[in-house]
């Protein structure tokens, strides 16, 4: 954009002030933790209750890397995996749990190969990330 970095840092905290910039969200690179993709599964439920049912049910499941609460019935669930079968598998065991049998599943994100591992310091800020929102404001 040919922007200084001043200008830049002054334009985003402006729109985080004015709530145009409401947060910010890490996506790890999960071939780090062993997975190599991810699939953004979208779910129809019956009625509310039962979508609430099951996203209550889904926030405990292993491999859910995020959960999109829509309007009405539907919502996505965001499964990480090593491969599509995986996923098709963890998510259809999910869907009979919960009683929804029928779900789309779309292309999965791919995640690149990185040169590092992580390190036990790391391992504890994925643990607290995870346990509760962490929020982040640019330096």
């Amino acid at each position: 954009m040919g922007l200084d970095e001043k200008t830049v840092r002054l334009r985003i905290r402006k729109m985080e002030r004015e709530g145009f910039i409401q947060y910010y969200q890490a996506t790890p690179n999960l071939r780090l933790l062993g997975q190599s993709l991810a699939y953004l599964c979208n779910f129809q439920a019956t009625n509310v209750t039962t979508k609430k049912r099951a996203i209550d049910s889904f926030c405990e499941a292993d491999g859910i890397i995020d959960i999109a609460d829509y309007l009405g019935e539907s919502f996505g669930v965001t499964v990480s995996a090593a491969s599509e079968e995986d996923a098709q598998q963890t998510m259809a065991k999910l869907a009979k749990q919960v009683g929804i049998p029928r779900f789309v599943f779309l292309p999965p994100r791919q995640f690149p190969s990185s040169l590092r591992s992580l390190g036990k310091l790391d391992w504890q800020l994925v643990k607290n990330l995870r346990g509760s929102a962490a929020e982040v404001h640019l330096a």
